[in-house]
C-alpha cells in the first residue's frame, strides 16, 4: 500500500535525522529494511500462542518427571494386583544378586543375557547386607536420573539441532524466495538495487543462510528461559500464559529486527562495497554468532 509505505519511509527518515543525527540515505535504507522485515513477519506472531502453551506443558512434565525420579520409592509403587508386588520384589532381588532365598550370585547367570550383563548389577553386589529395594531406589534416584539428564537434559535444555529442525519450514520458504527472487522478476529487483542479478541472488542466499543458522535458532531456548522466569514469579496459569505471549511477542520482534538489520547490511554492503558497511556487517555477524554461543553453550548459567 503506497500510503503505508510512505509513512514507513517518513518514520525511517525521522529516526535517521532526528534520533541518529544522520542524513545518510544508506542508513535510511538499512532502517527501512529493518522495519519492513519486522512488519512483513507479523503473521508469525500467531505461532506464539501454541508455542507458549507447548513450552509451558513441556516444562511442567519434564520437571515432574525429574522430581519423581529424585524421590522414587519402589515400596510406594501401586500395583493393580497386590500379589504382583512379591513377584516384582523377588525379581529385583534376583537381578541385584541379593539374598532373597538365594545365597550366591548364580541366579544372575540364569537371567536373560541382556539383563545379566547390565552395568547396574556390579555396584549392588558390593554390599550383600543391604535391602534390594533400597539399592534399586538409589539407582533410580542417582545413576538412572543422571543418565536421563545426560541424554535429554534438564528442563531448560533445547539442543541446537532440534532448533534447526523446527526451522525447516522457513528453510523451504527461503529456497523458494531465493529461486523466485521474492516473487518478482529477478532482473527488476536487481535493477532497483543497482546490482547484477547473480549478486542479488547471492545476497538473498547469504541472508537466508545466516538467518537459518544463527538468527532463528535462538527463539526456542530464549522462550524457555523467559517462561521459566515467569513461572518462578507467577503461580496463576492464565497470568503465565498472558505474560508468556507478551514475552514471545517481544522476542519475535527482536529476532525479526535482527533479521531485517542483517538483510539491510548485506544489501548495502553489496551495493557500495564500502569498508564502513562491510565492517558493520562483519561486527553484526560476530554479534549474532556470540549471541548464538551464549544461548546454547552457556545454558548452565540459567540452572
Amino acid at each position: 500500500d503506497p500510503p503505508v509505505f510512505s509513512s514507513i519511509l517518513a518514520a525511517c527518515n525521522y529516526i535517521s535525522t532526528s534520533v541518529l543525527g544522520s542524513t545518510s540515505s544508506e542508513l535510511q535504507f538499512v532502517l527501512l529494511y529493518m522495519v519492513l522485515c519486522a512488519l512483513g513477519c507479523m503473521s508469525y506472531y500467531v505461532t506464539a500462542i501454541p508455542s507458549v502453551f507447548v513450552v509451558l506443558n513441556k516444562m511442567r512434565k519434564h520437571s515432574l518427571m525429574l522430581e519423581q525420579m529424585a524421590r522414587f520409592d519402589m515400596r510406594a509403587a501401586k500395583c493393580s494386583l497386590e500379589s504382583d508386588r512379591d513377584v516384582v520384589e523377588k525379581r529385583l532381588s534376583e537381578l541385584l544378586c541379593m539374598r532373597t532365598g538365594a545365597t550366591n550370585c548364580s541366579t544372575v547367570s540364569n537371567l536373560e543375557p541382556d539383563v545379566a550383563s547390565m552395568d547396574l548389577k556390579e555396584p549392588f553386589l558390593m554390599a550383600q547386607n543391604a535391602e534390594p529395594l533400597d539399592y534399586f531406589n538409589g539407582y533410580v534416584r542417582g545413576p538412572l536420573r543422571e543418565a536421563v539428564l545426560e541424554k535429554i537434559g534438564d528442563t531448560m535444555r533445547v539442543p541446537y539441532h532440534l532448533c534447526l529442525v523446527t526451522s525447516l519450514p522457513m528453510a523451504f520458504f527461503a529456497l523458494v524466495d531465493v529461486l523466485s527472487c521474492s516473487g518478482v522478476d529477478c532482473q527488476v529487483n536487481a535493477d532497483e538495487l543497482d546490482l547484477p542479478v547473480w549478486v542479488y541472488m547471492g545476497t538473498l542466499a547469504c541472508f537466508w543462510l545466516l538467518n537459518f543458522f544463527i538468527v532463528y535458532p535462538i527463539a526456542q531456548p530464549n522462550l524457555f528461559r523467559m517462561l521459566r522466569c515467569i513461572c518462578s514469579i507467577v503461580r496463576c496459569f492464565s497470568t503465565r500464559v498472558l505474560l508468556g505471549l507478551i514475552s514471545a511477542a517481544f522476542l519475535y520482534t527482536y529476532i525479526f529486527l535482527c533479521s531485517g538489520l542483517l538483510l539491510g547490511l548485506i544489501t548495502i554492503s553489496a551495493r557500495t562495497l564500502r569498508g564502513q558497511w562491510l565492517l558493520f556487517l562483519l561486527l553484526f555477524v560476530i554479534f549474532l554468532a556470540a549471541q548464538l554461543w551464549v544461548t546454547f553453550r552457556a545454558h548452565s548459567w540459567w540452572r
